[in-house]
C-alpha cells in the first residue's frame, strides 16, 4: 500500500478523529494488535499515528490484512451495529484508492 493511504489507516487506527468509531489509547493500540494477531507490536509511547504507521511499515501483506480485517471485524466494536457500518464505510474510503473493497460476509454455524 502507498504509505498515504497506510497513514489514513494509523489515523483510522488511531481514532483521531470523531469521524472514527474508536479512540485507541496507547495500551488499546498494543491490545488492537495482539487481537489482530501481532503482539510484538507493542507502544512505545511515542507519538501514537506515527508509531502505528511505522508498524503498518514494517507489515507482510499478510499482517496488513490481519490489521484491516480486525478493523473491520464486528468484535471490535463489541457489535454495536452503528460503529461497525460507520468503521466499513471508512475502511472502504481509505482502501478504495489501492483498488480494495472491504466487506463482512456473515457466515452461519452449522450444528
Amino acid at each position: 500500500m502507498d504509505e498515504s493511504t497506510l497513514d489514513k489507516v494509523a489515523e483510522f487506527i488511531c481514532g483521531n478523529g470523531e469521524q472514527y468509531p474508536e479512540y485507541r489509547s496507547s495500551s488499546r493500540l498494543t491490545a488492537f494488535f495482539a487481537r489482530a494477531g501481532l503482539p510484538h507490536f507493542i507502544h512505545d509511547g511515542s507519538t501514537r499515528q506515527k508509531w502505528v504507521l511505522e508498524c503498518l511499515k514494517a507489515c507482510s501483506r499478510e499482517e496488513l490484512a490481519s490489521v484491516l480485517k480486525r478493523l473491520a471485524s464486528p468484535k471490535e466494536y463489541a457489535g454495536e451495529r452503528l460503529k461497525i457500518k460507520n468503521a466499513l464505510d471508512l475502511l472502504n474510503e481509505i482502501a478504495y484508492v489501492e483498488g480494495f473493497r472491504i466487506k463482512l460476509v456473515v457466515m452461519l454455524p452449522t450444528y
